[in-house]
């Protein structure tokens, strides 16, 4: 998340949503946590 604050608020200058931002988070964890699985 190259544009939020430390609450994962996007800068308006990004163009995107808290929402958004909270699920590309949310997708980020679920594919760290799979990658865990193997290990």
């Amino acid at each position: 998340l190259a544009a939020a604050d430390h609450d994962l608020k996007p800068l308006k200058a990004s163009g995107l949503t808290h929402e958004q931002h909270l699920a590309a988070t949310a997708r980020e964890v679920a594919g760290f946590l799979r990658g865990l699985q193997g290990h």
